[in-house]
């Protein structure tokens, strides 16, 4: 049980460190939305094509449609690897307007 403890705490404090440091970047790019809302709790996962970066975020964004074959652009902000998303912006990609942010 302690071996396992230490191992989470060494696999977890390179990324603490950019929690507390609030050391984040921001990724954007062209994305995918898909929202599950069978699920407890209530997910919304963003997919990036582009990097195949993901992001789950506890949260319902409102949009028309969901799935794979409709693109928006995302904005999400997270630590430096990509460990810990903080918050994301979901715009219209042909016209660039703000669809909904989660802050």
């Amino acid at each position: 049980m302690l071996l396992c403890g230490v191992g989470l705490i060494v696999y977890t404090v390179p990324s603490l460190k950019y929690v507390f440091f609030q050391d984040y970047v921001t990724i954007k790019g062209t994305c995918t939305v898909e929202y599950d809302d069978q699920s407890k709790p209530r997910t919304i996962d963003l997919y990036y094509d582009e990097t195949g970066d993901s992001f789950s975020f506890l949260d319902r964004a409102d949009l028309g449609a969901y799935g794979p074959d409709v693109p928006y652009t995302c904005h999400v902000t997270a630590t430096k690897d990509h460990a810990f998303p903080i918050a994301y912006r979901i715009y219209d990609v042909k016209t660039d307007r703000l669809l909904y942010s989660s802050e």
